[in-house]
């Protein structure tokens, strides 16, 4: 009895290993790839305004760190900030969820000191840049997010 249970045993094993195979050269077919990725470049800059003479502003920070779909990235700067979430990386975009605290987007005519924008997604393309910045008046932060390739 002792021989024939192995005797099963062991030909169970050739077949689920055969079976296993044949799985790894199926799926090596599919045109299965890794998930996509990218590369964040976040630029901070701290700013201020309350003095007649301007102090030379800090450096930038500049950071780069490679993104994944449902990868966070917190921007902070006291109580204000932003939680970035990667929603889809494609070969044209990255789509990007926004919950911004005290924060908004910076075009050219400036911040809107009165946005209630603070919940959206966006689809911004490779190498342009998005910026953010604090809903203040006196001092603040901005954020230049580039997403790269």
């Amino acid at each position: 009895m002792k021989k024939t249970t192995a005797l099963i045993a062991g030909i169970l094993m050739v077949l689920l290993g055969f079976e296993y195979l044949a799985l790894l050269m199926s799926c090596s077919q599919l045109n299965v790839t890794p998930q996509a990725s990218a590369v964040l470049q976040v630029t901070e800059q701290e700013w201020a305004g309350w003095e007649r003479v301007q102090p030379v502003p800090p450096e930038p920070v500049i950071s780069n760190r490679e993104i994944k779909v449902g990868d966070k990235v917190e921007l902070e700067w006291h109580s204000c900030g932003a939680t970035v979430t990667i929603e889809e990386i494609s070969e044209d975009y990255v789509r990007v969820h926004f919950v911004t605290r005290s924060t908004t987007i910076l075009t050219a005519e400036g911040i809107d000191l009165s946005s209630n924008k603070h919940n959206w997604s966006e689809d911004i393309a490779y190498d342009t840049e998005y910026r953010l910045a604090t809903q203040t008046m006196d001092a603040g932060m901005t954020w230049v997010l580039v997403f790269k390739r």
